[in-house]
């Protein structure tokens, strides 16, 4: 039996909270995109914005937004994956210690860049008391939180969890990643992806995660004999998947990988991608499961999620509509 995904909600490179990107995507161009923010004063007080950051203020804004269209209430758990956390407030207390010579420092800057002040904060803004958890491994971060909120679930540990993929951006670590080629043909972007799970399906699911498998320096037999067994618990085929998401950038060593493994995994298959729309991110893919989530809402079928980051770890994910 699935797992439910209830609602997803976003802030993005695109319209913010808005499924119109699925219709009329904005044009984008530059190699660094910031995130369109919504008026953060319709869910924040000014004293409250004035402390919080960026990214924290579109992880509330996303949970609040997800749990409404959800109809969930509370959650029962808050899980987050980031590869950076708070970024800009790390590099403003950093910076502050610098030039004050360690002395009279804001505590403001500090608090907010620890990497789990963003599952905190949520849970403070929701009133969730239960199970808090945050993953931080780089551009597997999202999936180790989803990983962890399906467990959960099945386990019976609990009955619902708010998954969020949260990253923002910096001018310096954009510069430091492009350094080592990060940005190679593709485009910087920001990540703030909120997304609710539930056991059951109270009618108005978007999708079910059908099966997850995370792989760790796989071979391609490998792959392929995991998709194989996924699919076959399943009681399915490859001729039952009708579309498969896949996480091609533009950076030739990132679509290597893709382009190897694609036709081997899925001969025939219609492949996407969601990173021309999203840009790159270490949670870039969190857009993958929201992009599925939303495409099964309007279209009966199944979708399979494929991505890999550095050719280290690869995710296989399917999803089935409601």
């Amino acid at each position: 039996m699935g797992i439910y995904v209830l609602s997803s909600k976003q802030i993005s490179v695109q319209k913010p909270l808005s499924e119109e990107w699925m219709v009329s995507p904005l044009s984008l161009s530059g190699d660094y995109v910031l995130s369109y923010d919504p008026d953060f004063k319709l869910y924040f007080a000014p004293n409250a914005a004035r402390r919080t950051g960026k990214l924290l203020k579109r992880a509330v804004v996303t949970a609040k937004e997800a749990l409404k269209a959800s109809g969930t209430g509370i959650p029962d758990a808050i899980i987050c994956g980031t590869g950076l956390g708070c970024i800009e407030s790390t590099e403003a207390f950093l910076s502050s210690m610098i030039r004050d010579g360690e002395e009279c420092l804001q505590p403001t800057h500090f608090m907010n860049s620890t990497h789990n002040t963003i599952s905190s904060l949520i849970a403070i803004e929701t009133k969730c008391h239960g199970y808090n958890n945050t993953f931080v491994h780089k551009g597997i971060s999202f999936e180790s939180a989803l990983s962890d909120a399906l467990m959960q679930i099945g386990l019976g540990n609990i009955r619902s969890a708010l998954v969020g993929g949260f990253d923002e951006m910096t001018p310096d670590y954009h510069i430091l990643l492009g350094r080592v080629g990060y940005w190679d043909g593709t485009f910087a972007s920001e990540a703030a992806v909120s997304t609710v799970l539930s056991a059951t399906n109270p009618g108005h699911a978007l999708c079910s995660i059908d099966s997850m498998e995370i792989m760790y320096r796989p071979a391609l037999s490998a792959i392929k004999e995991k998709l194989d067994d996924m699919l076959g618990s399943l009681l399915l085929s490859l001729d039952d998947i009708d579309k498969i998401i896949i996480g091609k950038s533009g950076n030739p060593s990132n679509d290597a990988v893709y382009d190897t493994n694609v036709p081997v995994l899925f001969p025939g298959k219609e492949t996407v991608t969601y990173k021309n729309i999203f840009g790159e991110s270490f949670s870039a893919s969190a857009f993958a499961l929201y992009y599925g989530a939303h495409t099964l809402s309007r279209h009966k079928g199944r979708i399979i999620l494929y991505n890999h980051s550095g050719n280290t770890n690869h995710t296989l994910t399917i999803l089935s509509s409601c």
